[in-house]
């Protein structure tokens, strides 16, 4: 299964890098400060609680992120955020357990996942090169 994620919950504590000394945006200070609260997790790896309470985070952060975005970025991260809201939606009906979500979900999942590449690239560049952060394109 292909599932292309750029959500703030599962980034990982290797993308995290020592911003220069410049002043960050806000924007930049809320992605950076998102990251460092969620180093090192996956979403296959954590329980069911721990999804759950991942999902509510992420969709905090997404309204508040996508309320500050840079316009060059906000549809790509729209884009992206509709796609992890859908998953995280699809998860939460099959009680957290990926082993549970439907076939045709998944088929979906596989099928539409790749087709944000072109958003998750344009974003995480922008992380990188504007909020000083290290994430490889997927």
């Amino acid at each position: 299964m292909v599932v292309v994620l750029v959500s703030l919950a599962a980034w990982s504590s290797a993308a995290l890098a020592s911003p220069s000394a410049r002043t960050l945006s806000p924007f930049c200070s809320k992605v950076v400060s998102y990251a460092k609260d969620t180093p090192g997790t996956t979403l296959y790896s954590l329980k069911p609680a721990a999804l759950a309470a991942k999902y509510k985070g992420f969709k905090s952060a997404t309204v508040r992120l996508l309320s500050i975005a840079p316009s060059s970025i906000k549809p790509d991260l729209q884009k992206i955020f509709t796609f992890d809201n859908a998953l995280f939606a699809a998860l939460q009906k099959a009680g957290w357990s990926f082993t549970k979500v439907p076939p045709a979900t998944l088929k979906s999942w596989a099928t539409k996942g790749p087709l944000l590449k072109p958003a998750s690239d344009k974003v995480i560049s922008y992380f990188n090169k504007t909020c000083g952060l290290h994430y490889p394109l997927p």
